[in-house]
């Protein structure tokens, strides 16, 4: 009787040769396209109060109309619709990322395929990863509210050699929701919604004050005087949002409680 069993076959002592290889240059002009495609994305992001105003000024008017309906829907009742305004948002990355993908990828006349296909897929995966996605979300205008609060505070002082260093402003705002959306989850949606929603009634506003010949160069000129005046209108209409939906979260807890106990 045998008390250990012979191996028939050898251990191999190298990799099977038919195993597909990855030719170094084309990784490499994978990673080059890779940096192209989001180096391209972030040139697109205005960098300045210069280039916002810009880009405000030549958006149409019905984008400002839309920007600003939709802002009140974020500011206001963030709460409630948390969900369809979560998966809203990560629709429209997706097709953003999607459509750019595709001209990229050669297919320039099909980019509507590409930009459907990304924002129903994003669209759809947010809804079982909720908490995932509004903790990534709320990172993102924390990153962006960092930003914009460095470079007001660096051109207020004066000191514009530090503008290279805004990342560090973005980074820590980035964090700051990050963390306080997976620590309060309730919370988080309410601050990043509301703070998303002034930023979006804020723009859509200018955008459409921006188009009046009268109020066009005195509008530019005041707050390019006050470089600090948009962020605390974003600010303020943002801390105006939470107590609206704070307030309109209590009343909705009560009127279930006084439900329950009916009951």
């Amino acid at each position: 009787m045998k008390h250990c069993m012979e191996i028939t076959s050898p251990i191999p002592t190298s990799l099977p040769e038919n195993l597909p290889k990855v030719d170094p240059a084309s990784w490499e002009e994978f990673q080059k396209q890779f940096r192209d495609f989001f180096q391209a994305h972030w040139n697109n992001v205005p960098q300045n109060l210069d280039e916002l105003l810009a880009s405000l000024r030549d958006m149409h008017v019905g984008h400002g109309i839309l920007l600003a309906v939709a802002g009140l829907f974020y500011l206001f009742v963030g709460w409630k619709l948390f969900k369809p305004l979560v998966m809203l948002n990560a629709a429209v990355v997706g097709a953003v990322l999607g459509a750019s993908a595709t001209v990229q990828l050669g297919f320039g006349e099909y980019w509507w395929v590409g930009a459907l296909a990304g924002g129903c897929v994003l669209g759809l995966v947010a809804w079982p990863m909720m908490k995932l996605f509004v903790a990534l979300f709320g990172g993102a205008l924390g990153a962006a509210l960092g930003f914009s609060a460095f470079e007001s505070i660096v051109a207020t002082i004066g000191r514009g050699d530090l503008l290279p260093y805004a990342w560090a402003g973005a980074a820590v705002g980035g964090v700051f929701l990050a963390l306080l959306a997976v620590l309060l989850f309730q919370g988080a949606v309410m601050f990043a919604t509301s703070l998303q929603g002034s930023g979006m009634f804020a723009c859509g506003v200018l955008c459409l004050l921006l188009k009046s010949s009268r109020l066009n160069e005195p509008l530019t000129n005041a707050l390019q005087t006050h470089p600090p005046a948009l962020l605390m209108i974003v600010v303020g209409l943002s801390a105006a949002g939470l107590v609206v939906q704070i307030l309109a979260a209590g009343r909705h807890r009560k009127r279930v409680v006084q439900v329950k106990s009916a009951a």
